[in-house]
């Protein structure tokens, strides 16, 4: 994860992406926000935390800082991704407000084509287009969370099924096809298939014993949390 370290010891501390991983290079990146972020809000919720979480915080935060306006390699690739990363947790807040915004998918379609018309290839990274990458979110967003048309348990099942190894599925399919192209140099229409079909079933059974756990873990922990803490409490009285 030190792969997007970018902070006062760039000598020491940041590495080069290697091997087939090279193209998940944003999830160094995501690891150094995700930790920074976290360690704000558990010394925000409790204070008694400040001392052990703000080390964390200051490590991982540097990253961050540095994504606000600067960008991953000196062409500009990755240029304010903390930024965008900030536009993305601001949609969640306001889509959560009570408000309906109307017209939401036109404004996701019509920031999707302003979006491609002004962006040239090679030039994604950029500030000028982030505003109209929020508003396509955003309308997307506001637009399926306004009303629920898929009511029937079979169809909400089957997308849980799949949104449940989503990201296992992003974590493993560069490398999968990366060794299948080794294997079949021959590209074509049946390899493709064969690579969709092996990343897929891969997935899935590394999502059922790693990302499908996570609100179990989450509960243990919960749980964890609240013995102690209800245990303290007894103690003190």
């Amino acid at each position: 994860m030190l792969e997007g370290y970018r902070g006062v010891y760039p000598d020491t501390l940041q590495w080069s992406a290697f091997g087939s991983a090279s193209p998940l290079w944003t999830l160094a990146i995501e690891w150094h926000i995700y930790m920074f972020a976290g360690s704000l809000f558990f010394m925000c919720r409790n204070l008694r935390t400040i001392p052990l979480l703000a080390p964390v915080a200051l490590f991982f935060g540097q990253t961050p800082v540095h994504f606000l306006f600067g960008a991953f390699q000196s062409d500009g690739v990755g240029r304010g991704l903390f930024t965008l990363w900030l536009a993305g947790a601001a949609i969640y807040v306001v889509a959560r407000l009570p408000y309906r915004l109307p017209r939401a998918a036109l404004l996701a379609f019509v920031s999707a084509a302003a979006f491609v018309a002004i962006t040239p290839a090679g030039k994604e990274y950029s500030f000028v287009g982030y505003p109209l990458l929020a508003a396509v979110v955003f309308g997307i967003v506001a637009a399926t969370q306004s009303s629920h048309r898929l009511t029937s348990q079979r169809v909400q099942r089957t997308i849980g099924f799949f949104a449940d190894y989503s990201f296992s599925l992003y974590l493993v399919h560069h490398t999968i096809m990366s060794a299948i192209w080794l294997l079949l140099p021959d590209r074509g229409v049946s390899v493709f298939i064969l690579a969709v079909v092996i990343s897929n079933v891969v997935a899935i059974g590394l999502a059922f014993i790693g990302e499908n756990k996570h609100k179990f873990i989450a509960r243990l922990l919960t749980e964890s949390f609240a013995f102690r803490r209800n245990k303290a409490a007894h103690t003190v009285s």
